[in-house]
């Protein structure tokens, strides 16, 4: 048997913290490892000029320890990373895969000349969607899409028979999320539907005492709570509590919450941004409104809760179509058709 290529992931990978999400880049290190490949992760450091330090240090001094390279691509903050990184990959002669993650980063390419001359010389760049695909391919830059992933079978799914009026907001409480625009939906919705809920989860960057503020002014505190940060077992906690989930962001590619969500059946309500229409099929699998338009999120929430039949339907749907992102069933492949042909 073939001895497996040692594999370098190189990004942030801060899930081993406490309150930080697990990154695609700590799962896909998972489970290349249960695949046989000895895996490296660079860097758990919190702290950014650390984690640059340790990067270096760790790809210089661990060289012999991997033969390939996956770099998490995020840009903005993370560009010193990137760029340090993909030149030891030349100087130790490592082929470096470039995996796009940020939302922003087409539109830091267009921008920089520094992501133009990197992405003329990386050899091998994946993309989570079709939406970035098309982006891209229209600027000249060649990607493999390679979905996001998760294990189908972590996510229970859950039959929805009776829509209840609660619902689930989970991101970082961060402006461009907009969580306003889903708390403004349920200021229109409380007096028609006196039991509706809003759980609200996710860490903060700066918006949350604004948001919490807004919350006591409106007097909306029987309305909206706010549940922290949810790991695993808390999302699967609350998709069973909930039945709608709603993603109010200004922008995105494909929102792994959003997937995770649709896995266990919840009926999604979301702004039609970015990459999202890609993924959801407007009224089969979910339902996209306009971004920044409450209006249209609450009529649409208001649609969901007086019928019966065309929820459940879109929560059959959102599960099946979300099965090209199981490991499993087929990111594995992707994955180790690429790594065997390095």
């Amino acid at each position: 048997m073939r001895e497996k290529k040692g594999i370098a992931i190189v990004g942030p990978l801060l899930g081993i913290h406490k309150g930080k999400a697990v990154s695609q880049g700590e799962i896909l290190a998972d489970s290349l490892k249960k695949e046989g490949y000895p895996t490296l992760l660079i860097s758990t450091k919190i702290n950014k000029t650390a984690r640059l330090i340790d990067t270096i240090s760790q790809l210089i001094f661990k060289s012999k320890q991997y033969r390939i390279i996956i770099l998490q691509g995020y840009g903005f903050n993370h560009k010193y990373i990137e760029i340090i990184t993909f030149i030891l990959s030349r100087i130790f002669n490592k082929p470096l895969i470039y995996t796009i993650h940020g939302s922003s980063l087409f539109e830091e390419y267009k921008k920089s000349h520094i992501y133009k001359i990197l992405f003329n010389k990386i050899k091998t760049i994946t993309v989570p969607s079709e939406y970035f695909y098309n982006l891209f391919i229209k600027e000249g830059v060649k990607t493999e899409i390679i979905y996001n992933q998760i294990n189908l079978n972590d996510y229970n799914y859950t039959k929805r028979f009776q829509i209840k009026p609660s619902l689930l907001w989970m991101r970082t409480f961060d402006i461009t999320y907009n969580p306003l625009m889903a708390i403004k939906a349920i200021l229109i919705l409380k007096d028609e539907f006196p039991n509706i809920k809003l759980y609200m989860g996710g860490g903060d960057q700066g918006y949350f005492n604004f948001i919490k503020k807004y919350v006591k002014t409106h007097q909306l505190e029987n309305f909206v709570h706010f549940i922290g940060y949810l790991n695993l077992d808390k999302k699967i906690e609350f998709s069973k509590k909930c039945d709608i989930y709603l993603c109010t962001n200004t922008y995105d590619n494909t929102p792994v919450s959003l997937i995770e969500m649709m896995a266990m059946g919840m009926i999604v309500i979301s702004t039609d941004v970015g990459g999202i229409p890609y993924l959801i099929n407007k009224n089969q699998n979910g339902i996209l409104v306009k971004n920044n338009d409450h209006l249209e999120m609450a009529a649409a929430i208001r649609s969901i809760l007086n019928s019966n039949e065309i929820p459940v339907e879109i929560s059959k749907n959102a599960r099946k179509s979300i099965e090209k992102f199981d490991w499993e069933k087929s990111v594995k492949y992707k994955w180790l058709t690429l790594l065997n042909n390095l």
